[in-house]
């Protein structure tokens, strides 16, 4: 962790996000944006400039569908994982099933 930590401490990410270290595989960044998104990614991802701006065009193109069926949508938040070589894997998932390492591990969006 210590080794984590000072090889990205300049990083953008410690101001956008809650980050939680749970290994160096798996990292959880938890947007502070009024519409909460969370990254999954590890060591090695976790300054991909590149991928983080594929995260940003999904991102506001799921806003306007978001916007424009904002019933399907309550209470969801979307989980981008950037852990595989080339992919970003996004999915929906029901708030109260996403447990997170923030706050004390409890559910956000109760």
């Amino acid at each position: 962790v210590y080794d984590f930590l000072n090889k990205t401490s300049k990083s953008d990410h410690w101001k956008k996000f809650k980050v939680a270290y749970l290994d160096k595989s798996k990292i959880e960044m938890l947007s502070n944006d009024s519409f909460q998104y969370l990254i999954r990614t590890d060591e090695q991802n976790f300054d991909n400039i590149e991928k983080q701006n594929f995260v940003d065009l999904i991102y506001l193109d799921l806003m306007e569908e978001m916007l424009k069926s904002p019933k399907k949508y309550r209470n969801k938040i979307f989980v981008f994982d950037l852990r595989f070589r080339d992919k970003i894997f996004v999915r929906s998932l029901k708030r109260k099933s996403l447990r997170t390492r923030f706050g004390g591990g409890e559910n956000h969006g109760k």
